[in-house]
C-alpha cells in the first residue's frame, strides 16, 4: 500500500502511528536492508550520486561529543576517543540513525561498515 510504513516498536509497544514520533520523519530515518544500504554507500563514495560534491565534503568537523564530530548530515567518529580500548582504530565517516541503522566508511582502508540492529519481517 502506498502509505504503509514499516512498524516501529519500543519494547513491545507499537509506536508507529504515535503522533509524538516525529523526530525522525524529517530527520532522514530509514528502514532498509543492509545490502541496499551498502549499494547506496558505495555509489555515494564512488561519485555516482552527486556531480560536484564529494562525500568527504559532508564530513563532521564540529565537536558533537567526545570522539564524534558532526558536519552537514555526516559524522566523523573516532572510536579511540569514545573508548580507550579502541585507540588506533580508523576514523569512520557516515551516520548512525535513531532506528538502529548505521552506515560508515573509511576511505583509506576502503572499509564499509553497515548494520541494522532493528528489522521487520517486511525486509
Amino acid at each position: 500500500k502506498e502509505n504503509d510504513i514499516s512498524p516501529i516498536f519500543l519494547g513491545a509497544v507499537d509506536v508507529t502511528q504515535f503522533e509524538s514520533v516525529t523526530a525522525d520523519w524529517a530527520g532522514g530515518g530509514i528502514v532498509s536492508t543492509t545490502g541496499d544500504l551498502l549499494l547506496f554507500q558505495k555509489a555515494l563514495w564512488q561519485g555516482k550520486l552527486f556531480q560536484s560534491t564529494k562525500p568527504i565534503d559532508f564530513a563532521g568537523k564540529q565537536v558533537f561529543h567526545d570522539g564524534i564530530f558532526y558536519g552537514r548530515g555526516w559524522m566523523t567518529v573516532d572510536y579511540g576517543d569514545l573508548f580507550f580500548l579502541f585507540k588506533g582504530t580508523p576514523l569512520m565517516q557516515g551516520h548512525s540513525g535513531i532506528l538502529s541503522t548505521l552506515c560508515f566508511y573509511n576511505p583509506e582502508l576502503d572499509l564499509h561498515v553497515i548494520a541494522n540492529f532493528g528489522g521487520t519481517e517486511q525486509l
